[in-house]
């Protein structure tokens, strides 16, 4: 069995991608941080369930610094870091799940989550990219976990119609798509494996 640090992206006063459908009544806006929470913690849940140890960065709506993910890694001492987060673009045109990665080492957890979520939500498959270049400057979170597996998960465009709606009706299934995929790599890294390409 595995030890996870998940991290749902943003919180507190950094909602994250916001998507505001011109309503009048204020606080109907749908918020990336709010998506993350809710899929973040269920996950969590389910890999216990499994057998699996658990922390979370945040179980609440509330700021978390970089420096304090920092600090939980290495006093947990995970085997994975997994970061959820949410997508939107200016154009309102991107669609689908992709997932970042720094290097060799965690690209099998990244290609399984990613794959994953593409094959079981219908999702456009956007692909799994390193953490290099322009990318890098913006996916800080990853610096943070630097000894142990970790990847950066967008679950899909918040302000892509399709998406949203998806997301917002199947949170908990995406949680337990999540759960089974993590589950899946702590497996093969238990048997010493390199986890397979899904081919989709």
């Amino acid at each position: 069995m595995a030890k996870f640090l998940l991290d749902a992206g943003h919180g507190g006063d950094k909602p994250g991608a916001v998507f505001d459908p011109n309503v009048a009544v204020k606080g109907d806006e749908i918020e990336e941080e709010d998506i993350n929470l809710e899929v973040t913690l269920a996950a969590g849940r389910m890999l216990r369930d499994k057998g699996h140890q658990v922390l979370f960065t945040r179980d609440r709506d509330e700021d978390l610094p970089l420096a304090k993910r920092k600090e939980m890694i290495a006093q947990f001492r995970p085997d994975a870091f997994v970061s959820i987060h949410c997508n939107a673009t200016e154009s309102h045109k991107s669609k689908g799940v992709e997932a970042f990665y720094r290097d060799d080492v965690d690209y099998p957890l990244a290609n399984i989550i990613q794959q994953t979520l593409a094959a079981m939500t219908g999702l456009k498959d956007r692909g799994v990219f390193q953490d290099i270049g322009q990318l890098k400057k913006r996916l800080t979170v990853l610096d943070d976990s630097e000894t142990i597996p970790a990847t950066l998960v967008e679950l899909g465009f918040i302000d892509n119609d399709e998406d949203r709606m998806y997301l917002s009706k199947n949170m908990a299934t995406v949680a337990e798509i999540l759960a089974d995929a993590a589950h899946t790599w702590a497996e093969n890294l238990d048997q010493g494996n390199r986890v397979p390409v899904i081919h989709v």
